[in-house]
């Protein structure tokens, strides 16, 4: 069986670029995920997958429908490496099936070459089979604004999988994202305009959000299918399936603080770039710093790390308390820092020993961003 396909460069390398997002070249588990796995019957699918889930596109092209489905592996590093070394152009790529023997040629404008090809029997994906499933249709500027703000709080600790995803949450007209590594955590709140979706919740790994960050644009919609094992997620000519982290998220909203009375006004530019000029001279992400607010200076914070290289930085503040000192990881404090987008931020402390609360200086935007304080020499 033989099968040729008429395609322009740009256009299969964007959809192998998207589909390898999944891949890991060095998998052990299962080899065959090394390799896209091509399938050509009414439509030209690629897929790239891994244990725990799977990226399928469309690939725009012109070719006469095979008498019978193929279906076959093309190793994934070669096949990238040898697109990008192309300049834009139309390809044809020649697919031919002799018995067990399989092979694929990438004919260009100057020449030809043959990329290993094995048959698909091994490459294992994931299906949404749930007998009941939740269909959600979303606007991805929502599904991206939401995402994007607590990703990077994600957990990464093995031994407590269910915090190395996100929980989102759709609930009488408003969405909820939360995502926590365990000493800070990012918290979303809001109402979409124009919400037009059925209640739901689900938990998305770190990776798949971190798939659709790269993926999706903010102009088109995202339809989801939440089962109970895994998610369905579909927009404009992809379609992704990823298994759901076994288990429970925990009532997040419990551990915020209910009694930080002390407040702390400043400007969010200025304090970001005290941040980096410490960080500078910190010994590593996880040096302390040191956040003191005096009566004697009500308008001003002083921060300082105590480490081997030494930084001071002085900024304007407004403070309600007369004198207040608390320690932080500086990576940690950075990483909370840059989700604020406002011209000012407020920070409200109850004890040097419990938690912070960090948010933009603007209610309506919803955000609430938790900080662990660590101990420190003060």
């Amino acid at each position: 069986m033989k099968i040729e396909i008429t395609v322009s460069k740009g256009e299969l390398l964007s959809k192998l670029k998207a589909v390898s997002k999944v891949i890991n070249p060095s998998n052990k588990v299962i080899p065959a995920h090394a390799n896209f796995l091509f399938e050509i019957k009414e439509e030209f699918d690629v897929t790239g997958a891994d244990q725990s889930g799977n990226i399928t596109a469309t690939v725009d092209c012109m070719f006469s429908e095979p008498e019978e489905k193929m279906s076959f592996c093309v190793d994934s590093k070669t096949m990238l490496d040898g697109l990008r070394e192309l300049p834009e152009q139309p390809i044809n790529l020649v697919f031919e099936k002799n018995g067990s023997v399989y092979s694929t040629s990438v004919l260009h404008q100057s020449g030809k070459y043959k990329i290993q090809t094995s048959d698909s029997e091994g490459f294992q994906v994931v299906k949404n089979q749930d007998a009941t499933t939740k269909l959600v249709s979303i606007k991805s500027v929502d599904l991206l604004r939401g995402i994007k703000t607590v990703h990077e709080f994600a957990g990464t600790d093995d031994l407590r999988p269910i915090m190395m995803g996100i929980y989102i949450q759709s609930q009488m007209a408003n969405l909820s994202f939360c995502a926590s590594t365990g000493a800070m955590m990012a918290m979303l709140d809001y109402a979409p305009d124009g919400l037009d979706f059925n209640d739901f919740e689900l938990v998305m790994p770190s990776k798949l959000a971190k798939i659709i960050i790269d993926l999706v644009s903010k102009e088109t919609n995202i339809e989801l299918e939440i089962g109970l094992k895994n998610v369905t997620v579909r927009f404009e000519h992809i379609k992704i399936v990823y298994r759901f982290v076994e288990g429970k998220y925990p009532n997040y909203r419990s551990v915020v603080p209910k009694a930080n009375d002390k407040i702390l006004i400043a400007n969010t530019n200025e304090m970001n770039s005290a941040l980096r000029r410490i960080f500078v001279f910190a010994e590593s992400s996880k040096a302390p710093v040191q956040i003191h607010a005096t009566s004697n200076n009500l308008n001003l914070i002083n921060i300082s790390a105590e480490v081997t290289q030494f930084s001071d930085e002085n900024i304007p503040a407004n403070f309600t308390e007369h004198d207040f000192k608390m320690g932080f990881g500086i990576g940690n404090l950075s990483m909370c820092m840059e989700t604020i987008t406002t011209e000012e931020f407020r920070m409200t402390f109850s004890d040097p020993t419990k938690a912070c609360l960090i948010t933009p200086d603007d209610v309506n935007i919803g955000l609430t961003v938790l900080i662990m304080p660590t101990t420190i020499n003060i």
